[in-house]
């Protein structure tokens, strides 16, 4: 019986852990969101390719691929690194940005990018989502 009471608070911690696991998912609603461009770039930013959807069909496939690969990883690109980043537009005029940097998972993004149903074009490295020190995204 004791041993019952020394497990049992690990067994609840591990079951409310898991309930805290659940996929990620967008911010936004894809409906409500009037556009989504997503950039790439492997090595600098110069090099940077961009893509954009509109139809709700794409961005909620879009954010799907990438929610569930985790969170966005503030901070600069490991030198050499990949980084796929977003800008969702919004209907009611808010702004949505995110960059994922993480080298590890980048054949993934690679994956999601190469989903997207349309033609990348050049992207000026002005137009890159950039985090803010203390911006929290």
């Amino acid at each position: 019986m004791k041993k019952l009471f020394l497990i049992l608070p690990f067994l609840l911690l591990a079951a409310v852990l898991c309930g805290c696991a659940q996929e990620k998912s967008a911010p936004f609603r894809a409906e409500d969101t009037e556009s989504l461009t997503v950039y790439r770039y492997a090595g600098a930013p110069s090099g940077a390719g961009k893509k954009t959807i509109t139809g709700p069909d794409e961005i909620d496939a879009f954010c799907e691929h990438l929610f569930s690969l985790g969170s966005p990883v503030s901070g600069e690109a490991l030198a050499g690194g990949g980084v796929i980043s977003f800008r969702a537009l919004l209907s009611d005029g808010t702004v949505y940005e995110a960059i994922y940097t993480d080298p590890g998972q980048f054949k993934a993004l690679d994956a999601v990018w190469n989903t997207l149903p349309c033609e990348a074009s050049p992207a000026g490295e002005d137009e890159l989502p950039v985090l803010s020190a203390g911006s929290g995204r």
